[in-house]
């Protein structure tokens, strides 16, 4: 009954039934922007996890190595689960034929463990192994698939996919110049 008063009002004063299409299609704009903004907002407002193969230390016969999470959004993250295909892993080994792959890297990707809550800006270490020619060290330039599985503060899901390259981090190109003090 009320369309049909609209619809004869229409009818009387076109004036009118444009009013009300610029309403409507002010009212449809409004809802899709609001929809957007809040969508981007939570785009942007949430834990962003990147991970990364770093050098601890060098020797003569080996480089030892430390992954690396950080937690680079500015939301908090929580229960933080890194997951790896075996068969990536083994391939990334400087051996792997017959090899195991190192404890460090078995406790980070296939145990229970998970890392309860890391803060935003905050960063994270772990023991990865060595780079070196022997069996049980990681070939330089491998590389590991993973997957980061993590929650935000509200129990969002997040999953993040990378790769991670199990090189000596001292050089983007693996090579660079000892610090002044070294020269």
């Amino acid at each position: 009954m009320m369309m049909d008063i609209v619809a004869a009002k229409a009818i009387e004063n076109p004036l009118a039934f444009i009013g009300i299409s610029v309403a409507a299609a002010s009212l449809l704009v409004a809802i899709s922007s609001l929809t957007l903004t809040w969508r981007l907002w939570r785009k942007t407002n949430r834990p962003i996890l990147t991970a990364w193969i770093a050098s601890a230390a060098a020797g003569e016969k080996a480089i030892a190595l430390n992954i690396v999470l950080e937690n680079s959004g500015n939301r908090p993250a929580k229960d933080i689960k890194l997951v790896a295909i075996k068969k990536h892993v083994l391939a990334a080994l400087d051996h792997p034929n017959g090899a195991e792959i190192p404890g460090d890297a078995r406790h980070c990707f296939f145990s229970d463990k998970q890392i309860s809550v890391l803060a935003n800006g905050k960063r994270i270490t772990n023991a990865f192994g060595h780079l070196g020619g022997e069996s049980g060290a990681w070939k330089s330039g491998g590389v590991i698939p993973l997957v980061i599985e993590y929650r935000g503060l509200e129990n969002e899901r997040y999953r993040a996919r990378m790769n991670l390259i199990l090189v000596d981090d001292n050089g983007f190109a693996q090579s660079s110049w000892g610090s002044a003090h070294d020269l």
